[in-house]
């Protein structure tokens, strides 16, 4: 696993529950419910940290082993052409910037009412939900997926595009 490598998990709070279960009703699918960045830093132990959006905002503080307490994560093995130094750099630029709780609102709204309700998407403030830093990173890093919105992603989705374009799990718990 190196740095700048994406992770996907499945957590148990109630919070990850409620975006699996609206993964499930969109897309039919339900694995994974959060996704972060690899970070370039290690704790005092040597444990890599993660850059992730939290309820809290973007952090850069939380061990690869915490993020997904009671329940599992994988990391993808990253293709050559990606960029990774690029990748952690534009994530960790992120960090101190708060979570789109409204974004995560809005997403809900479509959820439940598809695609004939007006969207209001919290995207023209400067947040970030998981899946948005976590692809925007990959992006900044040489990935590109044609997205309709970086907002519109669940970290199932982005998952799935990862596993389509060829990429593979490369660690997991």
């Amino acid at each position: 696993m190196k740095p700048g490598a994406i992770g996907f998990a499945r957590t148990r709070g109630i919070m990850g529950k409620l975006i699996r279960l609206g993964s499930w009703l969109r897309f039919r699918r339900d694995e994974w419910n959060h996704c972060f960045i690899v970070s370039d830093e290690v704790d005092s132990d040597g444990h890599p940290l993660v850059i992730q959006a939290t309820l809290r905002g973007v952090t850069g503080t939380a061990r690869l082993d915490s993020v997904a307490p009671g329940g599992q994560y994988v990391t993808m093995a990253m293709p050559s052409y990606i960029r990774l130094d690029d990748v952690v750099r534009f994530a960790k630029a992120q960090v101190g910037d708060p979570y789109g709780l409204g974004t995560i609102l809005a997403i809900a709204v479509d959820v439940v009412t598809w695609n004939w309700f007006p969207s209001f998407r919290g995207s023209r403030k400067n947040s970030w939900v998981c899946s948005g830093l976590s692809c925007e990173s990959l992006r900044f890093g040489g990935w590109f997926h044609n997205w309709t919105g970086i907002y519109t992603i669940f970290p199932q989705q982005a998952y799935d595009a990862l596993m389509s374009d060829g990429w593979s799990v490369e660690l997991s718990s």
